[in-house]
């Protein structure tokens, strides 16, 4: 390495240090929600959405015949969510116009096992939930949103370790 390409390599990371040490300087002295809506604020692209969306269960685990209630959030504005449990589909859920839903899942004729959820407009997400007879509780109907009753016969039951070896 000559002379010249020394100094280039010092000046360029001397640069990029400087970048970051104004970075942290600006967002260390936001709170992290100011920090996001910054974020948020830098926009190359406004004609698409930026969040993901997400689901989220009251319950992760529960007697066979739980009722458990799941709300979505950011997804496509007044459109029709399809539900998948277990890859089969269960129904459909109206998607307000903030991009929000809620709905419950009757297990009343499902067995134990794992079960994954996936409420797709495209884009989609997914949550998963478990049926145990040894769980504690069986939980109730909290009366919100359509309800939807997941199938007998669908729970996951075995599950195999496949490690993944790469060289």
């Amino acid at each position: 390495m000559n002379r010249k390409e020394l100094i280039n390599l010092i000046a360029g990371t001397g640069l990029i240090i400087l970048f970051f040490m104004g970075f942290t300087e600006i967002t260390d002295s936001l709170q992290p929600s100011q920090t996001l809506a910054k974020w948020q604020q830098f926009d190359l692209y406004a004609d698409h959405a930026h969040a993901e969306p997400t689901l989220v269960i009251n319950h992760a685990v529960g007697q066979p015949g739980s009722y458990f209630e799941i709300s979505g959030y950011d997804y496509p504005a007044d459109s029709e969510a399809t539900i998948f449990v277990n890859n089969r589909t269960v129904g459909t859920v109206p998607v307000n116009n903030a991009g929000a839903f809620v709905f419950q899942l009757n297990t009343t004729q499902a067995e134990e096992g794992g079960y994954v959820v996936t409420v797709t407009v495209n884009p989609s997400a997914t949550v998963g939930f478990r049926l145990d007879a040894e769980a504690p509780v069986k939980w109730p109907a909290t009366g919100t949103g359509t309800l939807h009753t997941v199938p007998a016969g669908i729970a996951l039951t075995e599950f195999n370790y496949l490690p993944l070896i790469t060289k």
